[in-house]
């Protein structure tokens, strides 16, 4: 269903937009610089940004998820670690499903700012790291889940949004 569709990149740079249409999954590896916008199209069958090696987003770009829940950002092992160093990863979605080490560094965002809400549930072992900012705003709910967290940056919620935290440490 949906025509799912495979895409590999490895070690990467994009300057233009890249949309990732309703079924796609795209395969990450190494490093992708992107300083413009990628697009998870996600409204039925599911988009899925999955990682196969550890990953480093580097540029000033944008990771915009659309507002349905089927838009999945992880990894093949729990063992893999997604580094943002300076993207915004915004919108409605699934980040981790446990299968994903989270590091968002000091030049980093992650913005739940949509109703359909952001869940991000890191690895147990490696958890959810955050250096950036880390931010509920619009309309949106942002769910920490499982997995250690930690912050040394900035964590912002927006008068009338919600940040949950469960289990974990």
């Amino acid at each position: 269903p949906g025509g799912s569709t495979n895409t590999v990149l490895t070690n990467v740079s994009s300057s233009a937009p890249i949309y990732m249409p309703d079924g796609h999954t795209m395969r990450f590896n190494g490093t992708y610089n992107n300083t413009s916008s990628l697009f998870m199209q996600s409204s039925y069958y599911g988009t899925t940004f999955l990682l196969e090696s550890n990953v480093t987003l580097t540029g000033s770009g944008s990771v915009i998820l659309s507002n349905h829940g089927g838009n999945y950002i992880y990894g093949t092992n729990a063992a893999l670690v997604l580094t943002n160093e300076g993207n915004t990863i915004s919108g409605c979605g699934q980040f981790g499903n446990n299968q994903l080490v989270i590091v968002n560094g000091p030049g980093g965002k992650i913005e739940s700012n949509v109703s359909g809400g952001m869940n991000i549930n890191p690895s147990n072992t490696g958890g959810f790291t955050n250096q950036g900012l880390l931010r509920v705003s619009g309309t949106g709910v942002l769910n920490i889940q499982d997995g250690p967290f930690t912050t040394s940056g900035a964590v912002v919620v927006d008068a009338g949004r919600k940040l949950d935290r469960t289990s974990g440490d």
